[in-house]
């Protein structure tokens, strides 16, 4: 329910999703406002109940389920034989890859759409596989020679790169994650996972 999850469950809710249930044990915290579905309103309080607050009021008709755990913890009880597809929006490959080992062993073929947002608000990624097919991400992180390597393949950064702070111009502000950035990878998310849905 970050940056990126919180725009995806925004977008799956005005098109027409009807169930969503969101998994995240963060606060909403200030340095999220400008990048975030959510309004100052809710800093200091959990992100899966400003969203389910906020999107219910938005949008009439959509249920949502909070919960309040990390994703691996919530997976290792959660009946997902009613789930239409999963999108993971959480920013850190390890814990990424580990969650769809998870889905995995479960044996359900639904669409999982994985997003994450490149440091630098250089851009983001979508990334839609099926549980029951290729796609574990564990070939996005290889170097050429197919070593595990901590950097991904998608990244638009080579690894040790040098780039500078000052991307808005003169100004010299440095925004790490931006809110245009989020945006355009959650609808890539979103247009994925409904592609799959159709």
């Amino acid at each position: 329910c970050g940056s990126v999850g919180s725009e995806v469950a925004d977008a799956l809710a005005s098109s027409g999703v009807g169930e969503l249930t969101l998994v995240d044990p963060d606060t909403f915290t200030e340095d999220n406002v400008f990048r975030h579905v959510l309004g100052p309103v809710w800093v200091d309080r959990k992100k899966v109940n400003g969203l389910r607050s906020n999107l219910t009021a938005r949008y009439p008709g959509v249920a949502v389920n909070p919960v309040d755990d990390y994703a691996q913890t919530w997976l290792q009880k959660a009946d997902l034989s009613a789930a239409d597809g999963i999108v993971i929006a959480l920013g850190m490959p390890t814990v990424e890859r580990l969650i769809l080992r998870q889905l995995r062993e479960v044996g359900h073929d639904i669409p999982v759409v994985i997003a994450w947002l490149e440091p630098l608000d250089l851009g983001g990624h979508a990334i839609g596989v099926r549980l029951q097919g290729p796609g574990c991400l564990d070939c996005l992180y290889r170097d050429a020679e197919g070593v595990p390597d901590l950097s991904p393949r998608t990244a638009f950064l080579a690894p040790g790169q040098r780039v500078t702070k000052n991307l808005t111009g003169c100004a010299s502000t440095f925004v790490p994650y931006g809110a245009l950035q989020s945006r355009k990878t959650a609808l890539l998310a979103t247009e994925l996972m409904l592609d799959t849905l159709d």
